[in-house]
């Protein structure tokens, strides 16, 4: 036999839960931003398979795996972004696009979502843009290269970049 005053004094209330529930979501998803900055990424996808929500972010051009996330929390994590990006969370089955600012180590980072419906849910990408990255993505690719430096004594007045999502076109 239960006492069930003991079981309410032993079992969360649902305020408390939900607040510790939340608080890991963003916890989560602030390590997540955190960590593609420090590794200075363009973009992180958030790609849903069944049971999971997979994470990769585009390093240098090249989408690289770096985790997997379980169905309940990627999808909050997902909401949680929706949320913040004031995107409708209702309307799933359509492409949808917002923004939203994430401060870390001093450093806004504007962070551009869209969405996308998929097989299994709803794809999401953020696109992260902050000046430090920016003056990161330019020094490392103009590094005082030859080929640099003869590209812009051979070649002045108006150029044309193209090339491949996330291959540095703005940064450059």
């Amino acid at each position: 036999h239960h006492n069930i005053l003991e079981e309410l004094e032993t079992h969360e209330t649902f305020p408390a839960k939900f607040d510790r529930i939340s608080n890991d979501v963003s916890k989560k998803l602030a390590q997540i931003l955190q960590t593609a900055f420090q590794d200075r990424c363009s973009d992180i996808h958030f790609i849903p398979s069944k049971q999971s929500l997979e994470v990769f972010f585009r390093q240098k051009g090249r989408l690289r795996f770096v985790m997997t996330l379980n169905e309940t929390l990627g999808l909050a994590i997902i909401n949680l972004i929706k949320l913040k990006a004031q995107i409708d969370m209702t309307k799933a089955f359509l492409p949808q696009g917002g923004q939203f600012i994430f401060v870390t180590y001093r450093t806004e980072i504007c962070c551009r979502v869209s969405t996308l419906p998929c097989l299994h849910g709803e794809s999401l990408v953020l696109r992260l843009q902050s000046d430090q990255l920016n003056k990161m993505y330019c020094y490392d690719a103009l590094k005082n290269t030859p080929f640099a430096k003869k590209f812009v004594q051979v070649l002045p007045g108006l150029w044309l970049i193209s090339g491949p999502i996330g291959n540095g076109k703005t940064t450059t």
